[in-house]
């Protein structure tokens, strides 16, 4: 009896649900019903689409040169030998004001690269399509690694757009770039770097005794941490 009553049950929520969406197709506009989007979904998209037009055809607020250059700071041999406390005194000239700044090194400091011109070894890249970065997609990633001499052949700046670089056109080059970020339909271009390394796995190089001291050294990024003055020492 109980399962007499459970199938009668089943039998009229699934009327009844076929009725609701009898009634709903019929209320649906024609343009509903060829499209199968809603009529709000339909003004929503309307209104997305104008939009991205009016910002298209938008005059720019501002142009290349007249963005003001991120704040650098130089620190002289003195300031440069403690970079936490260098750090820390920026921030109290007033440094955490700007989103980011740039400090260069005294002109004496001049780090070996670990990385011979000659080596063979894969390093493992990140790439992304230019194309690509106006519709928030990440990085990708290149596991097959790439070798030096391989990441020379494919740089741009000694190929394609040699001449710019040669002139220091840089400003003809940030236009033409975001073009491509905001032109979707144009040939892809990808960007692809090798950063974040650790020197211990893709090192070549052996620190001759002249670059000893670098290996040591307060900026050294990789011992940074265990300077007496970091909290992250701990």
């Amino acid at each position: 009896k109980d399962s007499d009553s459970d199938e009668y049950k089943s039998v009229s929520c699934a009327s009844e649900a076929v009725r609701r969406e009898s009634r709903r197709r019929t209320r649906m506009s024609d343009s509903e019903k060829i499209t199968g989007i809603s009529g709000e979904e339909e003004r929503l998209l309307t209104i997305a689409i104008k939009n991205s037009l009016r910002e298209k055809n938008a005059k720019p607020v501002i142009e290349l040169n007249e963005i003001e250059e991120m704040m650098t700071y130089r620190p002289t041999e003195d300031e440069f030998k403690d970079p936490l406390v260098y750090i820390e005194n920026l921030y109290k000239e007033g440094a955490s004001e700007y989103g980011c700044i740039k400090i260069i090194p005294p002109a004496s400091f001049k780090p070996p690269c670990p990385l011979s011109k000659d080596s063979t070894m894969k390093l493992p890249s990140r790439y992304q399509t230019i194309q690509k970065m106006g519709q928030g997609k990440p990085f990708d990633f290149n596991s097959d690694g790439i070798t030096l001499s391989d990441f020379k052949k494919k740089d741009l700046g000694t190929t394609t757009y040699e001449s710019l670089v040669s002139q220091k056109k840089y400003d003809e080059l940030e236009k033409m770039f975001w073009d491509f970020v905001e032109n979707t339909e144009s040939e892809e271009i990808n960007v692809e770097y090798a950063a974040d390394l650790p020197r211990n796995t893709y090192g070549t190089k052996e620190f001759e005794k002249d670059d000893k001291p670098y290996e040591d050294h307060p900026w050294n990024l990789n011992k940074m941490h265990l300077r007496h003055n970091s909290l992250l020492q701990f």
